[in-house]
């Protein structure tokens, strides 16, 4: 159906949430790849990339990917996002003075 693509996160928050995330997702048809680092270009494709890199870069993720996919429909995309959604009512914590 889609691929996700996302780098991952340190924290133990980050982790449990992107774990909820994947799951989700896989369940919805939706491939999730995980990246260790920031070696994916997400910026800008038209002002401030230098074309000599980015086009190598891009065949070479076309050759090893295959073409990019379609995206999803927005009614399935906000479906998803919908699932994934956190909680609407947080749950009492502490003050500052409270804390040891």
């Amino acid at each position: 159906m889609g691929v996700v693509y996302w780098n991952k996160e340190h924290t133990t928050e980050s982790r449990l949430r992107e774990e909820r995330h994947k799951f989700i997702l896989d369940g919805s048809g939706i491939e999730v790849v995980v990246r260790s680092d920031g070696s994916i270009p997400w910026g800008g494709v038209s002002h401030g990339v230098h074309w000599g890199t980015l086009v190598p870069f891009l065949k070479g993720c076309q050759k090893q990917l295959g073409a990019a996919r379609r995206p999803m429909s927005r009614h399935e995309t906000f479906a998803i996002l919908n699932r994934i959604k956190g909680t609407e009512v947080w749950p009492d914590g502490a003050s500052v003075d409270e804390l040891d």
